[in-house]
């Protein structure tokens, strides 16, 4: 059997990258390439993954030149078969892209086919050296079939290149790292919080925290004991911790959530919300489906497929505060409906989102990549 040496490269997606890491290594050699800041927030990957590290600069720093040959080096000397990168909107991570070329077949994971708007995070320059890449690689993965259809247009590639691979799910990735400061499973003792909806992740205008506000403040009006808890770093939450009126309670996580605190933060959850205004993945989903919680999500973007409405979540128009309220008051009122939910989520994290699937999948674009290497 063909077992070709993969060479992952990434300045990101770290979770990601890990879990994918870990099922790849299972069926064939694989080397991690990344920063070395990159190198200490990857407590998970197992043993059987082979990491390169090269040093990191900030990113003006005029060393970062150096680090151009790096693909070409570590490909050569670890004998790699082919090289697998994920998106980056960092302008000189794109350039070590083209300026290490290494004439093996690639890949390129893209996650976010355009910026989200309002994400203060984008690199100036950032999408346009990403855009430079679709006439280098040989074939493209997306996470959902929107988001193919939206690459093949913004990018203008044929659209017989891109793959479509689900988001594996997250959860059991985080399970282990709480374990580690626990030494056991450390969701197993957590008490859930009844009537507790959290919204995870960086807080941006696009993510439509406004309208969860809303939603929140016409259903305590008649639910006593509803919290909002909000876990992460954002713009503007003191005007989001305004808009919240009496009764409804809000909790405010502002700081980045350690990678110990995850599955515990999820576990006391009722419902994990995702009333975004514009979206493409979502990591988000993929902790909540491997973490067994039920989410309620805008049917916008790639969310409109991830989330199967009515088996692990429930899905309502982007920026429709009340279908947003009824949606979540049907969850948080229905403990039934809650449990199905949930189990549905479970459901999927062992079957279409469990690694091992996307593993096997992912071995199949390498296949393609690897039989149609030439030029695009």
């Amino acid at each position: 059997m063909d077992r070709p040496h993969v060479l992952l490269f990434h300045d990101s997606y770290m979770d990601y990258v890990t879990c994918l890491a870990n099922a790849l290594a299972e069926r064939l050699p694989v080397t991690v390439l990344h920063s070395s800041h990159m190198h200490d927030w990857m407590p998970g990957l197992s043993d059987a993954v082979r990491t390169a590290v090269y040093p990191y600069r900030r990113m003006r720093d005029p060393r970062r030149l150096r680090h151009l040959p790096v693909v070409a080096d570590v490909a050569a000397s670890v004998g790699a078969d082919l090289v697998h990168f994920q998106q980056s909107v960092d302008p000189w991570f794109n350039l070590t892209q083209l300026r290490g070329r290494h004439r093996l077949p690639d890949v390129m994971t893209v996650h976010d086919v355009a910026p989200h708007p309002g994400d203060r995070t984008t690199v100036p320059g950032g999408h346009l050296t990403l855009r430079t890449q679709r006439r280098a690689m040989d074939r493209f993965i997306v996470h959902s079939a929107p988001l193919r259809l939206d690459l093949v247009r913004r990018w203008r590639i044929r659209a017989e290149k891109v793959d479509v691979v689900p988001h594996g799910e997250l959860g059991r990735l985080y399970r282990r790292l709480a374990g580690r400061r626990t030494g056991a499973d450390a969701t197993s003792g957590r008490q859930r919080r009844p009537g507790n909806v959290l919204f995870f992740g960086r807080v941006w205008p696009y993510k439509g925290l406004d309208r969860l506000v809303q939603a929140m403040n016409l259903l305590a009006e008649t639910r006593p004991g509803l919290v909002l808890t909000i876990a992460g770093e954002g713009h503007g939450l003191d005007a989001y911790r305004r808009a919240v009126r009496p009764p409804l309670a809000v909790r405010v996580l502002d700081r980045y959530v350690e990678q110990d605190e995850v599955s515990e933060l999820f576990a006391e959850a009722d419902v994990v919300c995702l009333p975004y205004l514009e979206a493409s993945q979502s990591g988000v989903h993929a902790l909540a489906c491997g973490l067994g919680v039920p989410v309620v999500a805008s049917a916008v973007g790639g969310l409109a497929s991830a989330v199967r409405d009515g088996c692990d979540g429930l899905l309502v128009p982007p920026g429709d505060v009340a279908a947003l309220a009824a949606a979540l008051a049907r969850v948080l009122d229905d403990p039934a409906l809650r449990v199905r939910l949930a189990s549905g989520a479970t459901a999927r994290a062992v079957g279409d989102l469990d690694w091992g699937t996307i593993a096997d999948t992912t071995l199949e674009v390498y296949a393609r990549a690897r039989g149609a290497f030439g030029p695009a």
